[in-house]
């Protein structure tokens, strides 16, 4: 599949994106959070109850995961990766900056493992520190990522990210999204990326974690949209949305604003990790006998934000 036929799949109509792509340390503060061992054995079970849910494949295009679970496998033996493919779902794996090797040969690797998009993201703390300078060379750092996955035929996802915990305002959060996008952007452009075979992944301008007035949906939404149209070029192929770390309601109620802002010059799609996983957890427990129970809360959890990409959700939906 040519890597504009692939970005089109990736960012189709009626479907999203899953992220289960977090490191160990951070694996084990969902899990702990919710009691459950951190053992080998929950682990499998944990990704064998997502990719195992039916029907998922109706509502998500892709599941990224982290360099070390593309390469194993459920309790079965069945690559993860042959997991997920084998419900016609594209695979991508999260490149992290601590595993060590040539990039170029890893991505052939991931390949012959069913994968056909990278992801690699900066973290970026909103701040009224300028700080573009250091900014600038990560940015380098990204384009050069993009531009070793064009030419592997892998889809490239550069992610800004900005850090959900602090006291910051939307406002801030816009203004932060304006100038790193922006220089993010600029970069892309000195290095020649493909911009019609590019996917960004940003978060969402919403006011941070210790703010004691959190942004309402409705300015979350204006507030983002009106920096990525400042800031991000009409040719861009697609633009996916983090969750951060907002609680499952409040990034779909978001992503639902934002949807009934729409038309915009790109496609966009949620590509979440702990708004559609922490509902999950919650049933789960580690138990084997809510195994279904979990999926089921898995499968609402996707085809309510399925439906707020399309802005047709409303608080009302959610289960009580």
């Amino acid at each position: 599949m040519a890597i504009h036929d692939t970005l089109r799949t990736i960012m189709q109509d009626g479907k999203g994106v899953l992220a289960v792509d977090q490191d160990a340390p951070t694996l084990q503060k969902y899990f702990s959070i919710f009691n459950i061992p951190n053992t080998e054995d929950s682990r499998q079970k944990y990704f064998e109850l997502l990719f195992e849910t039916p029907g998922i494949e109706k509502l998500l295009s892709t599941v990224i995961v982290s360099e070390e679970r593309v390469k194993q496998s459920s309790r079965s033996g069945v690559p993860f990766s042959d997991l997920i493919a084998s419900k016609n779902i594209l695979v991508g794996v999260r490149i992290d900056e601590t595993v060590s090797g040539d990039l170029s040969a890893r991505l052939q690797e991931y390949k012959s493992l069913a994968v056909v998009c990278a992801k690699k993201t900066a973290l970026v703390e909103v701040t009224d520190t300028p700080r573009a300078e250091e900014f600038r060379v990560h940015t380098q750092n990204l384009a050069e990522f993009a531009l070793i996955c064009q030419k592997k035929d892998v889809v490239p996802i550069v992610g800004l990210e900005l850090v959900h915990e602090g006291p910051h305002t939307t406002e801030q959060a816009e203004a932060t999204l304006v100038e790193k996008l922006t220089i993010l952007c600029d970069s892309l452009a000195s290095r020649g990326v493909d911009y019609k075979g590019l996917i960004i992944e940003v978060s969402m301008a919403s006011s941070g974690s210790e703010n004691p007035l959190p942004a309402e949906p409705k300015e979350v939404a204006e507030r983002t949209m009106r920096a990525l149209s400042t800031s991000i070029p009409a040719s861009i192929g697609g633009i996916l949305f983090f969750s951060d770390g907002e609680t499952p309601e409040m990034a779909t109620a978001d992503l639902n604003a934002i949807a009934r802002l729409e038309p915009f010059p790109w496609p966009i799609a949620f590509c979440f990790s702990r708004a559609l996983q922490e509902p999950v957890l919650r049933v789960w427990q580690g138990n084997d006998e809510h195994v279904v129970e979990a999926q089921a809360a898995f499968y609402e959890r996707l085809l309510l934000n399925v439906r707020a990409d399309a802005g047709g959700y409303g608080q009302g939906m959610e289960s009580r």
